[in-house]
């Protein structure tokens, strides 16, 4: 009699255990997510607004900052009034000054980072300072392609600043005399004080009726000398440099004034404009009538 082999024991039947095994696992899931749950529940209240920082203390570099400014408020050590250690017995910055063959000073004796011939660092494609070259977009240049601190809409005050100065340098040199103070002291006013010197002018001619079609506007005047400097003695240069000695008036009003003055003209400036800062008026000379 033959004996049959013994059937291998089936797979099948180990499976079973295995997968219940599983739901053992995954029935231990849950309680590892309720206890996040708890966890994210505890840390919301722990959340809390920042607290408003109180106000900080200056640094100390803007502390030093502020003490190296001197009562004039320029830095001290290059301060002329104050005598700074940087200024030199020529009344300049020693490293700037020719005299002193200052170390900014090239061969060519121009500011070294200015100068065309020795490429200067502030030189330009163009053979132009980068800052106010046009093609180049610089920074001193508005969008009017206008220098910016001699635009008369970007900067009027010290676009009026910059006729005074030139005005002022001219009279020096037609007197043969050398311009030793700032624009500001020959005014006797600042910048802001005659913008609204020119300005309080203005407003009183554009709020007559008679001149309802000649309003005047920054782009339509010019600064004039009440008395011509032409017409002015040598002793009468501080009255003259004086703001009460200027006024506003339209481009073409100016060329027909010109420097045209009699002496009926000088006796009412002596005794109503000059000196006068309340003379609020745009005067018309008696020559020109």
């Amino acid at each position: 009699m033959s004996v049959l082999p013994a059937a291998p024991p089936p797979q099948t039947a180990s499976a079973p255990p295995e997968a219940a095994s599983a739901p053992p696992e995954a029935a231990s899931a849950p309680p590892e997510a309720a206890s996040a749950q708890p966890e994210a529940a505890s840390a919301t209240p722990e959340v809390q607004a920042p607290a408003a920082r109180p106000p900080q203390p200056p640094t100390a570099p803007s502390v030093a900052r502020a003490r190296s400014r001197c009562e004039h408020m320029r830095l001290s050590f290059q301060c002329i009034e104050c005598k700074g250690p940087s200024i030199c017995e020529h009344a300049r910055v020693r490293t700037r000054c020719r005299a002193c063959g200052g170390k900014s000073i090239c061969e060519h004796n121009r500011t070294r980072s200015r100068c065309r011939l020795c490429l200067g660092g502030a030189i330009c494609q163009h053979g132009r300072e980068r800052r106010v070259c046009r093609a180049c977009a610089g920074s001193g240049v508005c969008q009017h392609r206008q220098l910016r601190v001699r635009c008369r809409t970007c900067s009027p005050v010290q676009h009026a600043m910059h006729c005074m100065r030139s005005r002022t340098a001219g009279m020096l040199r037609r007197a043969g005399l050398v311009k030793q103070h700032a624009t500001n002291k020959y005014l006797g006013c600042s910048g802001d004080e005659f913008s609204s010197h020119i300005a309080a002018k203005m407003d009183t001619w554009n709020a007559m009726p008679m001149h309802a079609d000649m309003q005047m506007t920054r782009d339509n005047i010019e600064i004039d000398h009440i008395k011509p400097c032409a017409a002015a003695l040598p002793s009468e240069f501080e009255a003259i440099t004086h703001f009460t000695n200027t006024q506003p008036l339209l481009k073409t009003a100016n060329r027909v004034k010109s420097s045209k003055w009699s002496e009926a003209d000088d006796a009412f400036w002596r005794a109503n404009i000059a000196w006068n800062v309340a003379f609020r008026d745009i005067y018309w000379p008696l020559a020109c009538q």
